[in-house]
């Protein structure tokens, strides 16, 4: 016989199932560092050796050494998300959704998603 299912939180095995896409959490520390503190390990590369700068900045040797030499055009994505939405609607949407909370008119995932459809 199986034991009974401890439902102590309150929440189902379908809802945890749900709340798990929603709760993503990085596995790495892959490019954690930012782009002011390459910007500076960058300057300081000018004046010290790579091997000392990436100690420092805690930014890797290959990483510098790329970017110093300019093989780099863009910053790529990290992670497996990617928007589906140009940088400015986005914005336009974020704000409308401040704007209705702010007026006391919660909206609900779908709520979003249909209006993101519709902006799209």
């Amino acid at each position: 016989m199986l034991p009974p299912i401890d439902y102590s939180d309150g929440k189902t095995d379908a809802s945890k199932k749900r709340d798990m896409v929603r709760t993503y959490k990085r596995k790495t520390q892959r490019g954690a560092y930012g782009d002011a503190i390459l910007k500076a390990a960058l300057l300081a590369l000018e004046e010290q050796p790579w091997k000392t700068v990436s100690r420092l900045y805690h930014v890797p040797a290959r990483t510098l050494r790329r970017h110093r030499d300019n093989r780099v055009a863009t910053r790529g994505a990290l992670g497996p998300m990617k928007t589906a939405l140009p940088a400015a609607t986005e914005s336009i949407l974020r704000d409308h959704i401040a704007y209705m909370e702010k007026c006391l008119y919660g909206l609900t995932t779908i709520d979003v998603r249909r209006l993101a459809y519709d902006l799209a």
